[in-house]
């Protein structure tokens, strides 16, 4: 997948978003809406976000109005985004409607200010989604594919300010995720030794994508020493269950037979900031291990490789994933002292590196067999702008003590 589902704005996004020891105001009152309770006066941002796909694979178009505001004690806020979604290599013939897609995105939240420095929020989304990118990678050969489905999102924050700038903060979510993809294959001629052709009729394929999930993530960050260093730590918990998954398929040949299945998936992070006059420096590592399990289900009573028999709804693929992924990030971003106008300029720069790495242990119980794959590969984003800013106010979190170069925000690029 691309960067499909990142149509929130923020104020980190050129700092290779960088999060765990800095405050990002347009972003955080999102991700927890908790926090929307320390912006002390309104937000609005109108983002436009484009993104693409590395090999020509697709890209997309994202139109996002969100804005926050607070009311005495409380705070509220809301996003809607439109978003347009390309897919690439498709025959010269094919109509608009496969050509593109359309999504939609609502999201509200309101939030309390309570006494002692604790506050509390909840925020729901909710998508009507066209298409998801990347799908078109599952169905090696397809010449059409028609998705459609929903996603939601519901999200419970509380956030709790200590003296000396100290914040810890807890949120629980849970959300859904459905859709349908029908997937067409032309029919073709299929070419095997010694020069035997064999007409492959055309076919089609409906399936089912469903995954539901809950999480619960939790974040501390105080200062350090009187020299501007601040340091944070993260965790979080994620577990899915997935009803429904479609096969993958290689070569059109489907290699990872999946019915249900569920997954623990867990972040475990620190981070680091400094902020020196009108120059900000931060850095973030993560550790990311993740524990999958899915399955195929006979869909009658099969008889194995060995003469026993699988009953009807027995297993007849085991697979097990073994993830051990880490992410770096490293940003920083420099504003020049305020003209006599209040204007003042700045440039942001920073840098993402991911480390993929997993093991498939499968067991295929109707032939007898087993077989253990390995996969490991780099990602690497890169991310700068340089914005000019009227002078106009926003607030950011109590523990915030910068000027953001997002005080006028501008479309992100990523390469």
């Amino acid at each position: 997948m691309g960067h499909q589902f990142d149509i929130i704005p923020s104020d980190r996004a050129a700092m290779g978003g960088v999060s765990i020891a800095l405050d990002d105001a347009l972003l955080d009152p999102f991700v927890n809406p908790a926090k929307s309770v320390h912006l002390k006066t309104g937000i609005l941002s109108i983002a436009p976000y484009f993104h693409s796909q590395s090999d020509s694979r697709g890209s997309g178009k994202t139109l996002p109005l969100s804005g926050v505001g607070s009311v005495g004690k409380w705070a509220f806020g809301g996003l809607f985004a439109i978003q347009q979604l390309d897919r690439a290599r498709l025959t010269f013939n094919a109509p608009l409607s496969e050509r593109t897609a359309s999504n939609q995105y609502v999201m509200g939240m309101v939030a309390r200010r309570l006494g002692r420095g604790f506050a509390v929020g909840a925020s729901a989304c909710t998508a009507s989604l066209e298409a998801e990118q990347g799908v078109d990678q599952l169905y090696s050969g397809s010449d059409r594919i028609l998705q459609n489905g929903s996603a939601s999102d519901v999200r419970v924050g509380l956030t709790r300010a200590f003296g000396e700038g100290q914040n810890f903060e807890v949120m629980l979510l849970q959300s859904r995720f459905d859709m349908t993809h029908d997937v067409h294959w032309a029919d073709f001629t299929q070419f095997t030794p010694p020069n035997v052709r064999t007409p492959v009729p055309a076919r089609s394929e409906h399936t089912r994508d469903r995954t539901t999930k809950w999480g619960a993530h939790t974040e501390y960050s105080r200062p350090v020493g009187t020299q501007g260093w601040r340091v944070g730590v993260l965790g979080t918990i994620n577990r899915l269950s997935h009803p429904k998954i479609p096969d993958y398929r290689i070569n059109d040949v489907p290699t990872v037979q999946r019915d249900p299945g569920h997954t623990w998936a867990y972040n475990a992070g620190v981070g680091m900031s400094r902020v020196i006059a009108h120059a900000t420096f931060g850095f973030d590592v993560v550790l990311e291990p993740m524990y999958s399990t899915t399955w195929a289900e006979a869909a009658r009573d099969t008889v194995t490789a060995r003469g026993t028999t699988i009953l009807a709804g027995g297993h007849t693929v085991d697979n097990t994933f073994r993830f051990s992924n880490s992410l770096m990030r490293f940003g920083f971003e420099h504003m020049a002292p305020p003209t006599d106008s209040g204007s003042h300029f700045g440039f942001q720069f920073g840098l993402s590196a991911s480390s993929i790495r997993y093991r498939l242990d499968q067991t295929d119980l109707v032939r007898d067999s087993s077989r253990v794959q390995n996969e490991h590969w780099m990602e690497w984003s890169s991310m700068q702008y340089a914005p000019a800013c009227p002078p106009f106010s926003r607030s950011s979190a109590p523990s915030a003590s910068r000027v953001s170069a997002s005080d006028c925000r501008s479309p992100r690029f990523m390469s």
